[in-house]
């Protein structure tokens, strides 16, 4: 029996008390008191699927925004939450889901990737191979495909469904040593040929279907099987087989019956050294890199491995280094070795290769007499002594590639790991894995916090453990300083420690320390001495972007170089981690730097150099977003814009989609922007700013950020005395005041524009306003009244009008007119306004005719006509970006259904009608809202 996710019968036969079963290993599966539920929107299935991975623990609402929305957010993140879990007790029953301090708690009585896991681990304690093999079958048999197959959420598709499918492969494989030491041999020869064909890559297969081959007296097939995995590796990878497979083969060749891994053999050694530094008590957050370093140590075996640990000064580097290293020891029986190069601090206080070697061979035993002289015979005598043994080699804070390079093993079993604040492309080049740390996310940096002051201290002050993360911007470093005089006052609450960083003038002036090693800006300083003075200066200036990322064009501009010309500098700034490549050509630094650089550009650079920078920058944004404007809305009036400096780069767009995809990743950019300029005092940039953006405000809703920035540009043309854009001003704000339901100030602003533009004698302008003051009657429900103002914007605009102003007009008379009841007059209006419109390509307009059309229909009672008119509405407005007006029809879509007595698709239309508005943040959602309430 299967219910509707959103149907009212459902609700009512799952009891508030009813138990919830989730099955994820496969398609997501959800059962309350064993009904089958049907879950179709996209988000809810995320959501359980999250909620189910933690049932038991409750799951904050950042947490589930970051794990299912990723970095495609909405703007009210935690409205949107809240919005779904008010359907998801719908469908579970009220019960299932309790709101906490701390986030949302799932109460499942089953999860299946959770007692996959309850079993493994029983599987693994178990007293005999018997007990072992049930509990393991048990286990496999929960599988039923992929893990969550058909559910969209980051956090899952990336890390979860990984580890999951990778513990079932271990698993997997432990089955069948069981099967094969029971011998089960010739049953499972089949089976074995198909996982070798499904997952060729994982070698312990290979090395089960030979054995098994071996064992059920086929010798020539089991070397014939070692022979299409060495073909297979060699011509994919370019590598042989593993050392356990090579020795199976040699033994099967033998002709030995009881083939089986082999013992290792290692060499005499005069000294054994244990140099590893003590691991650092917490960390946290680093578990995707110790398992990539885990994986690495496998290759160790074939070939001299490297792993190259890169990032940012303080970004914990040597921290994860050490702790991996610390657990890998027993792996390196020979020794672990560990050398701080010291690459970034005083020059004087580097190591050299020879002083490094001289270091490495005095530890395996070589006196210091015996060392040789020259570099290459250093060299040589460290690798001879290293030859068939497995050492770690641990080179912290590495500079270049020639500190390193001679220091390299040369012999496989040993595993070198170089960490340093730059990428050095000799290592790279070589083989190295590059493993580039980041700043933590906010479930690290609480868990490194939680480590060091305990638990209960942290959660008892989410927010301000979340207020001392955002003050370190996720810096391990930081954190750890923080942290610590927070340890060292455990009387004083968090609140008060995040207090005392609030009252420091900077958040660097917050993290100082007497230690040159623990200080930030001594930490960031060496990273900074180490730049070419162009890199430098660029550094500095791009603290000066009004956003978080900053793309290279806006890059060059700042600078005053071609693009061609800064690219190199990007790319020095990102080896040396001062600057991130979020994504290909977009940049950006974690909020301490930027704190950093704007503190040097201040005492470098002085005002006239950072003056020049932001004017440069301000002229590039205001010429793109003008150019971006034009081309989302051809048929807007094109303005003057200000001439931009000759060092200014722009971005070309190749068509209207790049423009509108510009717009959405440069909004919270652009809104800086206009205040920017207002405080910098280029007002032409302010409301040249505002007017680019619009159009695509107003298409996507966001009327507060439209009223914000036309409240700007006001002041800006009254100091200017442009009184025709101060008229445009007016006009603007009055259709945002209607939107956000001021009516009042929305009139008062739309008569001084018509003062203004009458003044001017500006026919257009004055078309315009009436038809601004016909949506202020409309909302006022004074349809009568509006009208009147459309047929005087009629009367104005006369027969020498343009056709889409026409057009639109003929749109805007016709739905008043449907208001009042007059539905004949009102389709041969919005019929002779589609033509004009489709005429004159006004895509905008054609929507919102097409809509009007429908709406005529739906009063008529023409429900299915209605609905296909709706359809070619929905269709354009989707096309065209247009938000705010695919939600409109969205909700009138729902009106039509419940008409025809359709509650459930009425429900579901509103139901995204309203999330759309919600994630606006638009007043007008209240009203969807109360439709999807059960009535």
């Amino acid at each position: 029996m299967t219910h509707r996710d959103d149907s009212p019968a459902a609700s009512r036969l799952i009891p508030a008390t009813g138990t919830v079963d989730v099955a994820v290993l496969g398609p997501l599966e959800i059962r309350v008191d064993g009904h089958a539920i049907e879950v179709s929107a996209g988000r809810l299935r995320a959501l359980v699927a999250v909620l189910a991975m933690s049932a038991g623990r409750p799951v904050s609402a950042d947490t589930l925004v970051a794990a299912v929305w990723g970095e495609q957010m909405p703007l009210d993140a935690r409205r949107s939450v809240r919005t779904y879990m008010t359907r998801l007790r719908r469908l579970l029953g009220p019960a299932a889901i309790r709101s906490l301090p701390q986030g949302y708690l799932l109460f499942c009585r089953d999860v299946d990737a959770l007692r996959f896991q309850e079993l493994l681990d029983a599987a693994a304690a178990a007293a005999d191979r018997s007990a072992e093999r049930t509990l393991l079958a048990q286990a496999l048999a929960l599988w039923r495909g992929s893990p969550f197959d058909g559910v969209r959420a980051v956090q899952l598709e990336q890390v979860e469904a990984a580890r999951l499918t990778e513990l079932y492969l271990s698993a997997v494989e432990r089955h069948i040593d069981l099967d094969l030491a029971a011998g089960r041999d010739r049953d499972l020869v089949g089976r074995l040929r198909e996982l070798t064909a499904r997952h060729p890559l994982r070698e312990r297969f290979w090395a089960q279907l030979m054995t098994a081959l071996f064992h059920s007296g086929r010798q020539a097939d089991a070397l014939q099987a070692y022979q299409s995995l060495h073909r297979m590796l060699d011509d994919e990878l370019g590598v042989a087989p593993g050392s356990a497979v090579r020795e199976l083969h040699r033994r099967i060749l033998l002709g030995d019956a009881t083939p089986g891994p082999p013992t290792a053999v290692t060499g005499p050694s005069a000294a054994v050294p244990r140099q590893l530094p003590a691991a650092v008590a917490h960390l946290a957050g680093r578990a995707a890199e110790l398992a990539l370093l885990d994986d690495v140590v496998q290759e160790a075996d074939e070939r001299p491995a490297v792993v190259m640990i890169t990032g940012g000064a303080g970004v914990g580097k040597t921290t994860l280094a050490i702790d991996w290293a610390r657990r890998a020891a027993a792996s390196y029986p020979d020794g672990q070795l560990y050398l701080d190069l010291r690459g970034f601090g005083p020059p004087e206080l580097t190591v050299g290769p020879g002083e490094a070697l001289r270091a490495a061979l005095e530890a395996l035993g070589v006196p210091p007499a015996h060392v040789p002289t020259s570099l290459d015979a250093q060299s040589g005598l460290y690798r001879s002594l290293l030859a068939g043994k497995r050492v770690l080699v641990l080179l912290d804070n590495a500079a270049d590639a020639a500190q390193v390079l001679p220091v390299l093993p040369a012999t496989a079993g040993c595993l070198t790991v170089v960490t340093g604040r730059r990428l050095l492309p000799g290592l790279v080049t070589r083989g190295a894995h590059p493993l580039v740390l980041d700043v933590l996310a906010r479930d690290g940096a609480r868990d490194l916090l939680a480590a060091r002051l305990g638990a209960d201290r942290v959660s008892a002050e989410p927010a301000a453990a979340d207020r001392i993360i955002e003050a370190c911007a996720g810096l391990p470093l930081a954190l750890a300083i923080a942290s610590a005089r927070a340890a060292t006052s455990p009387r004083f609450s968090l609140t008060a420690l995040a207090a005392d960083i609030d009252a420091f003038p900077s958040s660097l002036d917050a993290l100082a320390s007497a230690d040159a090693d623990t200080d930030i800006r001594s930490v960031f300083r060496w990273s900074y001495a180490a730049l070419s003075p162009a890199a430098q200066r660029l550094f500095r200036l791009l603290s000066l972007d009004c956003g978080a990322v900053t793309r290279l064009p806006a890059a060059a501009s700042l600078a005053g170089v071609a693009a061609a010309a800064v690219r190199p500098l990007l790319d020095q700034l990102c080896q040396a981690h001062l600057l991130t490549e979020h994504a290909p050509r977009r940049y950006g630094y974690h909020d301490l730097l930027r704190v950093y650089a704007a503190e040097l550009l201040e005492h470098t650079d002085g005002d006239p150099g950072r003056d020049a920078a932001l004017h440069r920058l301000l002229d590039h944004y205001v010429t793109t977003a003008c150019q971006a404007a034009q081309l989302i809305e051809p048929l807007r009036d094109p303005i003057k814009v200000v001439r931009p400096r000759t060092d200014t780069t722009g971005e070309p767009f190749a068509d209207r989609e790049q423009a509108l995809a510009w717009f959405h990743e440069h909004l919270p950019t652009l809104l800086a922007a206009v205040n920017r300029a207002a405080d910098t005092g280029l007002d032409a940039h302010t409301w040249q700013l505002t007017w680019a953006l619009a159009d695509f405000l107003q298409w996507q809703g966001r009327w507060n950020e439209r009223l914000t920035t036309l409240t700007t540009a006001l002041a800006a043309t009254r100091r200017l005395g442009d009184r025709d854009e101060q008229a445009r001003a007016h006009r603007g704000l009055g259709v945002a005041l209607t939107k956000l339901g001021r009516h009042e100030q929305a009139a008062e602003h739309l008569r001084q524009a018509l003062e203004l533009y009458q003044e001017l004698g500006n026919t257009v302008g004055q078309v315009r306003t009436h038809q601004g003051l016909s949506h202020v009657s409309e909302r006022l429900a004074d349809h009568r009244g509006a009208l009147r103002h459309v047929e005087h914007a009629l009367n104005l605009s006369g027969p020498a009008g343009s056709t889409a102003g026409l057009g639109r007009l003929l749109n805007s008379a016709g739905w008043c007119h449907a208001q009042l009841g007059e539905l004949t007059q009102a389709r041969r209006q919005c019929e002779q306004a589609l033509t004009l419109l489709r005429d004159a390509g006004d895509r905008v307009a054609e929507a919102a005719t097409w809509d009007s059309l429908g709406y005529i229909s739906y009063r008529q009672g023409d429900t299915e006509q209605a609905l296909r008119l709706y359809a070619t509405a929905l269709e354009l407005r989707k096309a065209i970006g247009h938000r705010y007006g695919e939600a409109i029809t969205l909700d009138r879509v729902g009106d039509t259904h419940e008409a025809r007595g359709d509650l459930d698709a009425a429900r579901e239309r509103w139901q995204e009608a309203l999330l759309i508005l919600e994630e606006m943040g638009e007043p007008g959602a209240d009203a969807v809202r109360a439709k999807v309430e059960p009535r």
